[in-house]
């Protein structure tokens, strides 16, 4: 996805843009206004950049421009009240809070706190949860590593290599079992 989409677009445009976002007007609805009304964006799916300016409503509620009361309060895509993303969100900034305050307390007692490992543990998996939360949503892009065919192929013929070292070794017991109870194989 090209991701001057909306950097390319003039000031007065990108000013609109961002008002209605930080109105709550809904992702779909702009990104129909772009295309459709205005022209731009052409090369983009509508889901693209329906996904692009949900990013940016983010960013703009994360420097704080946005006013809370103002998103929107339609029901999500999911049909779940409450938007899961958000609230995983929340629980996040709580987890960080907490830790934070258990930091406090340990190093006012100067001894480890075993709640504030648990803690620390818990938020770890609390952000992995919300990042994959984010990729699957389209929030964020996947900028994960992307695995060449060549090193796929290499993984594929170790993986086989591997398979058939297995299958060796259960010959080799199998063989090993029937010579220890004298059975031996029929010849054809």
């Amino acid at each position: 996805m090209d991701d001057n989409v909306l950097q390319n677009l003039d000031k007065e445009k990108l000013a609109t843009i961002i008002e209605q976002l930080v109105r709550g007007v809904a992702a779909a609805a702009i990104a129909h206004t772009i295309q459709e009304e205005w022209g731009h964006a052409q090369a983009l799916s509508r889901g693209a950049l329906e996904r692009e300016l949900t990013s940016l409503r983010l960013s703009i509620r994360d420097c704080g421009l946005g006013n809370k009361q103002s998103e929107p309060s339609t029901i999500p895509d999911d049909g779940l009240q409450l938007s899961p993303l958000a609230r995983f969100t929340r629980l996040a900034q709580f987890q960080a809070t907490r830790i934070d305050r258990l930091h406090k307390k340990e190093l006012a007692q100067g001894k480890p706190l075993p709640a504030l490992g648990q803690a620390i543990r818990d938020y770890a998996n609390i952000l992995l949860g919300l990042q994959q939360m984010r990729f699957d949503r389209g929030v964020d892009k996947y900028n994960r590593i992307k695995v060449t065919s060549r090193e796929q192929q290499a993984a594929e013929e170790s993986r086989k290599a591997l398979d058939n070292q297995h299958i060796y070794n259960a010959v080799a017991v199998l063989e090993d079992i029937f010579k220890k109870r004298s059975i031996l194989p029929e010849k054809t």
